[in-house]
């Protein structure tokens, strides 16, 4: 069976074609949320296009930007329109309970990676993802999704910066830098920017598992988490395709 499954966030949309549970390729573009419906209508169905030589048989759609959900799905009804279709909401099967008393205030994304990350931890589970925000999901077996931490990713907190200080013209290169204490604006901006990133996914794993008495399995996302992995001592895996694969999973349980 093939299956178009799409992540919709508020920089990128994450788009993948999987073939018998198995991912065959993916591609990633600009969510332009400035765009007027009929030109992003015409940008999605060219990626889409691109992706997919032949009609999927179903696809799956994830969004934390409610105006381009409905461009989206009127742009696969148009493009797939014997596919069956599945809008992923807080209703679905995540293989979890969501233990909060108002779930429609959890991310979908954050959901569907938490799904994948339970699958493969088979027990106690955070999901880190590291995007327009850093997130940590916190999974346990006994009471579901019970919540999480959301901050600045690296690159919002920095362009932030950037915006504020006069003299911080760039965001740095991120990698590993010479020395911790930075001697010029530059190697001092790439050591917050790498070992301030690095400390804080140590230390809120480190915060999550006292206050809940227990270890996690740690899985972590986003394209600049492998550079973190030499680093942390969380012992955090890679999943390159976490929120992807969490899609294809909430499908199978859902179809």
């Amino acid at each position: 069976m093939s299956l178009l499954a799409i992540d919709i966030g508020n920089t990128n949309i994450v788009a993948g074609l999987f073939q018998n549970k198995t991912l065959q390729q993916h591609s990633r573009f600009a969510s332009h949320k400035e765009f007027q419906q009929k030109d992003w209508q015409q940008m999605a169905q060219n990626q889409m296009q691109a992706l997919c030589k032949n009609e999927p048989q179903a696809w799956i759609l994830a969004s934390v930007v409610p105006d381009l959900t409905a461009y989206c799905i009127a742009t696969l009804k148009q493009l797939y329109p014997k596919a069956k279709g599945l809008v992923v909401d807080h209703q679905k099967n995540f293989g979890f309970k969501i233990a909060l008393k108002q779930p429609k205030q959890v991310g979908i994304d954050r959901l569907v990676n938490s799904s994948y990350a339970y699958e493969l931890a088979q027990g106690d589970v955070i999901s880190i993802d590291l995007g327009t925000a850093t997130t940590f999901d916190v999974v346990t077996q006994e009471q579901g999704f019970i919540g999480g931490v959301i901050m600045p990713g690296f690159k919002t907190a920095f362009e932030s910066l950037a915006k504020r200080a006069d003299q911080i013209k760039e965001i740095p290169e991120l990698k590993k830098p010479k020395a911790v204490v930075g001697d010029n604006t530059l190697a001092c901006l790439q050591s917050g920017l790498y070992h301030g990133y690095a400390s804080i996914i140590d230390g809120m794993v480190q915060k999550i598992s006292e206050e809940q008495k227990r270890d996690f399995k740690v899985y972590i996302t986003g394209g600049l988490a492998p550079l973190f992995l030499n680093e942390t001592k969380c012992g955090a895996r890679y999943e390159e395709h976490l929120t992807l694969k969490g899609l294809q999973i909430v499908w199978e349980r859902g179809s």
